[in-house]
């Protein structure tokens, strides 16, 4: 609830009152400039770094309404195959050029980012099972070139059986994305 608030501040910050045009979101994004915030049983912080060089997709917007649902949750894998094609998790409303992603986008680059991630780590020793809980992103066009985009989330280690969590990670990011 804080994340929307702090979005909706923003929003207003920005003072965005031209109508969203879907063609606005083509293109490749480049995701940089981090901001990062996750439990203190996450150091992840120092993971999330330009030089990760994070591109994403929204996909054919044209024939792209203002329909926005949210997908029920799915697995950590299946979250990946969505980078190049974020219109199919998100939505957009086109009166203030925000858009709303059920699952983070960040998490869809996840094979680019896991290798120092306290959770991935602790899979290799203790051979549990690491996998979203929740999550989702919100952000907008702030003009035609340029998005500020926030992503919310909690991903687990499990054990092998699925009865016991061993560890859990929550943070938020935010970053801007530019248009390549």
């Amino acid at each position: 609830m804080m994340m929307r608030l702090n979005l909706i501040l923003l929003l207003s910050t920005l003072g965005c009152s031209t109508p969203f045009s879907p063609s606005v979101s083509e293109g490749v994004w480049l995701e940089s400039d981090y901001t990062v915030e996750f439990n203190s049983a996450c150091p992840a912080s120092g993971i999330f770094q330009d030089s990760l060089r994070l591109t994403y997709q929204f996909g054919d917007s044209s024939g792209y309404g203002d329909t926005g649902y949210w997908m029920e949750a799915i697995g950590l894998e299946a979250v990946q195959t969505y980078r190049d094609n974020l219109w199919s998790m998100c939505w957009s409303d086109y009166s203030d050029a925000s858009f709303t992603c059920s699952h983070p986008t960040l998490v869809t680059q996840y094979d680019s980012w896991k290798e120092n991630f306290p959770l991935e780590t602790m899979r290799e020793e203790q051979n549990c099972i690491v996998d979203l809980s929740w999550g989702y992103t919100e952000g907008v066009f702030i003009d035609d070139k340029t998005a500020r985009v926030v992503n919310e989330f909690e991903m687990t280690c499990t054990d092998p059986n699925g009865e016991q969590v061993l560890r859990t990670c929550a943070g938020r990011t935010s970053s801007i994305w530019t248009k390549q």
